[in-house]
């Protein structure tokens, strides 16, 4: 079955979670984990669904990017944009790194109902004549395939979606709902998603 929301792992990529972490990770996390308090940190928000086998988005049954995990895709400060992942394989096995966003990343996160340039990574979308691809952009929920393996050599994040227009609604730690507009600062909603950058 596929539902409407999905949790916010990190304010970088979906399998960076541990190193970034959101309010919701592979491992329990103790609320004194919550760095930066339960009111500011924002948790779930609205996904759409697409109604085809090959899209995952939604499905809730499983931890997927796109499907049950959002990610924002606001890289962090000095965080390499091209690299082979020689100099930071050894962030893998570090935890709760201090997130500070990198500002070269503005203009390609996943905000609300994001349309590009960043796609939701996604396990089945391919491309070509009546493929996923194609069929998800017409329907502004546009994807691109997962081609990576997971850690610093891939990219994995998905946008919240909904088709209330102008923006998501999106749920805080304590409990508050709160509409966010698709044009939200992105240093704001990135600092909402981390659990630990001291805002």
């Amino acid at each position: 079955g596929k539902g409407n929301y999905a949790a916010f792992t990190s304010p970088f990529h979906t399998d960076l979670q541990m190193l970034y972490p959101g309010a919701l990770v592979v491992d329990p996390q103790p609320t004194s984990a919550i760095e930066d308090g339960m009111s500011p940190t924002m948790l779930l928000s609205e996904v759409r669904t697409f109604d085809r086998p090959d899209d995952s988005r939604g499905v809730w049954s499983v931890p997927w990017n796109g499907s049950s995990l959002l990610a924002f895709d606001l890289h962090p400060r000095n965080w390499p944009s091209e690299h082979d992942g020689a100099a930071v394989d050894s962030l893998v096995i570090e935890h709760r790194a201090a997130y500070v966003p990198g500002l070269e990343g503005l203009g390609k996160t996943q905000r609300p109902n994001n349309r590009g340039p960043n796609r939701d990574t996604l396990p089945l979308c391919r491309e070509g004549n009546g493929a996923l691809s194609e069929a998800a952009e017409a329907a502004g929920m546009p994807c691109t395939l997962q081609t990576t393996v997971l850690g610093v050599h891939g990219y994995m994040s998905a946008a919240p979606r909904s088709g209330h227009p102008g923006g998501v609604n999106a749920a805080f730690l304590d409990g508050r709902v709160a509409f966010v507009a698709d044009d939200v600062d992105e240093l704001v909603m990135a600092s909402q998603i981390s659990v630990n950058d001291g805002r």
